[in-house]
């Protein structure tokens, strides 16, 4: 019993946090409802926590969010290399395929959060 205490994964949901992240990137929109809802702190896996920031700044600079761009927000930021490649950034946008529920994505992230 107590084993299985010590393997329990605490609530989250991968596919919402990275739907979250694709979204903020693909569409301002997108980053203005989120930064509604959520905070760094509510992702389970800490990369997207720092992207999150990531596009938050960019936002509030006026800055439009790319792959470029966020690339170079991320380097400034001294985040891990693997999440400043291009190719990963990429598989985050290709990761949602609409931008347009990413309230829902983001009430899934928070949800799973509150839980935590």
């Amino acid at each position: 019993m107590e084993e299985a205490v010590i393997k329990r994964i605490p609530p989250h949901n991968i596919e919402a946090e990275r739907a979250v992240i694709g979204s903020m990137i693909m569409d301002r929109d997108a980053i203005l409802v989120c930064s509604e809802m959520l905070t760094a702190e509510d992702f389970y896996q800490g990369q997207y926590g720092i992207l999150f920031e990531a596009l938050l700044d960019l936002f509030r600079g006026g800055i439009g969010t790319d792959l470029i761009t966020l690339q170079n927000k991320l380097r400034e930021k001294e985040a891990p290399p693997e999440l400043c490649s291009v190719e990963y950034i990429g598989s985050l946008l290709n990761s949602v395929p609409i931008s347009a529920n990413v309230k829902y994505y983001a009430t899934i992230v928070k949800e799973k959060a509150m839980l935590r």
